[in-house]
């Protein structure tokens, strides 16, 4: 009611009748940011999964995006740049680098085998992708 009474000060009544609805924006707070990346992270991983890479995002990752992509002025957009340069373009630099050898390794026919890796943030501040140890195979 407090914005329609403003509107109606600042806009003549000509224009007011053409607007269908008046919708007021909140800035995304913390947790709304923290919400907004656990999903984009799920959306990440499972193309990973698809492609053959198990990731684990540290705790200390996850932090580290969300407060590397708050910005309650700009709202999701910052979250999102820093998830395509802290976690998408890291990994493909990861899989691009190591796929080097691995081809000649396989013989032909043979199925790439899956991997696992951490994205952590290293001491000096910079993002780290460990590759894990293979899980032994269960014989039942």
């Amino acid at each position: 009611e407090l914005v329609h009474e403003e509107m109606q000060t600042f806009f003549r009544p000509e224009f007011l009748n053409r607007l269908d609805e008046t919708i007021v924006f909140r800035p995304l707070t913390k947790d709304n940011v923290r919400s907004i990346a656990e999903i984009e992270f799920r959306h990440v991983i499972r193309r990973l999964v698809k492609s053959g890479l198990d990731v684990t995002l540290s705790s200390t990752f996850m932090d580290h995006v969300v407060e590397t992509g708050f910005d309650p002025a700009y709202g999701a957009r910052p979250l999102r740049r820093a998830i395509t340069s802290l976690l998408e373009d890291t990994l493909a630099e990861f899989m691009l680098s190591t796929v080097v050898g691995r081809e000649e390794e396989r013989k032909d026919g043979e199925e790439v085998p899956r991997r696992s890796v951490l994205v952590n943030i290293a001491a000096d501040g910079s993002v780290e992708v460990r590759e894990l140890a293979p899980k032994a195979a269960s014989t039942e």
